[in-house]
């Protein structure tokens, strides 16, 4: 079984760390402290799935994720959205929405059930 490519996207180093730590023996664990950097891996890395902050340096994780809708659509559910805010202001239905802290078990069981039964569940959708 291949392993998932996971991008983390957040501002604060400590999290991303923590983030990767806790997912890198499962999956492979790109890393990006901003809005444009996220943009640029998207570009040139099979992503199979996003973890992004909503408040960025450079802009908000509304950014990312309008970048997926136009050009990577089919990985929407496969992201969530990650905040320490207020979420009624986020519009946004077509992600998960996860409030900060975020438990790292709760992290590890959503991204669980991102993979575990998606292959067989893609593969008779053909």
């Amino acid at each position: 079984m291949t392993m998932a490519t996971i991008l983390l996207v957040d501002d604060e180093p400590m999290l991303l760390e923590l983030f990767r730590e806790v997912l890198e023996g499962l999956h492979r664990i790109l890393v990006a402290g901003s809005v444009g950097e996220a943009l640029r891996i998207l570009e040139k890395e099979a992503v199979d799935a996003v973890t992004c902050d909503y408040r960025l340096a450079d802009g908000t994780g509304e950014d990312v994720l309008d970048w997926i809708r136009q050009h990577r659509p089919e990985l929407l559910e496969r992201t969530a959205l990650l905040t320490g805010a207020d979420t009624s202001g986020v519009f946004n239905r077509d992600v998960l929405i996860l409030r900060k802290p975020l438990p790292m078990e709760r992290l590890l069981e959503i991204v669980e059930g991102w993979f575990s039964a998606t292959g067989e569940d893609q593969a008779n959708d053909g």
